[in-house]
C-alpha cells in the first residue's frame, strides 16, 4: 500500500535566493521519500541547507505537487557577473535554386506565362494522363476542348485542331508538334507520332490556329509543345510497367539530379503491340535526357538529347464492306509486301537564356 506525504523542503539557490517547497509525494517508504525530495532540490537548481520535515498520512491516491517562493531579497553573487556570452562560430545559409529553371519553367510559371496569350490556348498537366495506360497521343488531348486525335494504327493518328488538317489521313500538315521549343516535324512541314513519347513529358501546351504564331509562320493550323522534366522537378528514380489487350505492354524508367548549380534529366520506354488489326505489330524504343547548367543567375544554358526506334507494320486501307464485316483484316498488298514503317533517329539541341533587366535572350 502507498502512503501520501506531506513534505517541506527549504532551500537556498545558488543566486542567494531562499525557496521552499512543499507538496504532497507518494511512496512506498522513507528511503523513497528522502530520494525523492533530495533530486526534486537539486532538479531545482539549489542546495538543501535544512533537512525535509515531513507529516505522513495514510491514503491511496496521489496528490498534486504545490511549489510555492518564500519571500526573499536576491542577493548578487560575483560568480553571476563574471559571466559573459559564449559567441558561437558563424552559421552561412545559401539560397538554391528553389525549383527555378530560366531554359524549363515549371508547370506553374508556364501557365501563367501561356495564359497571357490573348487567343485559344490550353495547358495539359501529366496528371490527365500519368496514370492512364497513356500511349498514344489521344490519350494526353483526348479532353483538349478544339483538339481532335483519331488513332489508326500502332502511334499513328490523324490530328486536327479546330478543324486544321482534317483531310489528312496520313503523316502531318499545318500543325506544329515541338518537344521543349524544339520542332518535331521535318523540313517539309510534316511529322510522325511515332517519336513521341506520352511518358516522358511533365506538361504539354496547346496553342490553337494563329495563337501559335510564335513559334513560326508554317503553324498557322496551331502547335502543341511537349515539354520534359528537368532534373528540378524529377524523382530521383520512377518507374511503371504497362499491359493491356491485343499484346500492348510497355516499360519506362526515369531519373533525375539536381545540385546548385547542374541539373540533369533521362527517361527511356520500351513499347510493343500485336495489334487490333492484321499487320499492324510494332515495337518502340525511345529515349530523351536532358543537363542544364545555370552559368551565372540570370544566364543558364541547356542541352537536350533523344532517339528513337520504330519497327512498325502496316496495315493499309480497306475498303468499308471489309471495314463493317472484318474490321480485323487489313489491305491485301501490304500483308503480301510485309509493309512496314521503320525509323531510326535522334536529335541534339540547345537552349541558352540570358535575362538582362525586363528583357530575355535566348
Amino acid at each position: 500500500m502507498y502512503r501520501k506525504t506531506r513534505a517541506r523542503i527549504s532551500l537556498r539557490r545558488r543566486d542567494g535566493a531562499h525557496v521552499q517547497i512543499e507538496g504532497m509525494l507518494r511512496q512506498g517508504g522513507g528511503a523513497v521519500r528522502k530520494v525523492t525530495m533530495v533530486a526534486l532540490a537539486l532538479a531545482s537548481g539549489a542546495a538543501v541547507v535544512a533537512p525535509a520535515n515531513a507529516e505522513e498520512q495514510g491514503g491511496h491516491e496521489p496528490a498534486a505537487l504545490l511549489v510555492q517562493t518564500a519571500p526573499h531579497e536576491t542577493s548578487t553573487s560575483p560568480t553571476n557577473e563574471s559571466v559573459s556570452a559564449a559567441t558561437l562560430a558563424p552559421i552561412t545559409v545559401k539560397a538554391g535554386r528553389d525549383g527555378l529553371s530560366l531554359t524549363a519553367p515549371s508547370f506553374q510559371e508556364a501557365k501563367e506565362q501561356l495564359y497571357r496569350t490573348p487567343g485559344g490556348v490550353a495547358m495539359v498537366s501529366e496528371r490527365v494522363w500519368r496514370d492512364t495506360k497513356a500511349a498514344t497521343i489521344k490519350d494526353v488531348l483526348d479532353y483538349t476542348p478544339g483538339v481532335f486525335v483519331q488513332p489508326k494504327w500502332g502511334d499513328d493518328a490523324r490530328l486536327s485542331i479546330r478543324g486544321s488538317g482534317l483531310s489528312r489521313y496520313y503523316h502531318l500538315r499545318g500543325i506544329g508538334l515541338y518537344q521543349d521549343g524544339v520542332p518535331l516535324n521535318s523540313a517539309d512541314g510534316s511529322s510522325d507520332f511515332q517519336r513521341i513519347d506520352p511518358s516522358a513529358y511533365l506538361y504539354s501546351e496547346v496553342y490553337k490556329g494563329a495563337n501559335a504564331l510564335r513559334f513560326g509562320a508554317a503553324t498557322l493550323g496551331g502547335a502543341i509543345n511537349f515539354v520534359t522534366p528537368t532534373g528540378l522537378d524529377a524523382s530521383a528514380f520512377q518507374g511503371r510497367m504497362d499491359a493491356g489487350s491485343f499484346g500492348w505492354r510497355r516499360i519506362q524508367l526515369s531519373s533525375g539530379f539536381a545540385d546548385d548549380a547542374v541539373d540533369g534529366f533521362i527517361t527511356g520506354s520500351w513499347q510493343r503491340q500485336d495489334g487490333f488489326r492484321d499487320q499492324s505489330a510494332g515495337r518502340t524504343l525511345r529515349a530523351s535526357g536532358n543537363i542544364g547548367w545555370q552559368l551565372a543567375d540570370n544566364v543558364e544554358t541547356r542541352i537536350y538529347i533523344s532517339g528513337f526506334r520504330v519497327r512498325q507494320e502496316i496495315p493499309g486501307s480497306v475498303t468499308r464492306d471489309q471495314a463493317l464485316n472484318d474490321p480485323r483484316s487489313a489491305a491485301a498488298i501490304n500483308e503480301a509486301n510485309n509493309w512496314q514503317l521503320n525509323l531510326d533517329g535522334g536529335r541534339i539541341a540547345n537552349r541558352t537564356v540570358l535575362n538582362a533587366g525586363d528583357t530575355t535572350y535566348e
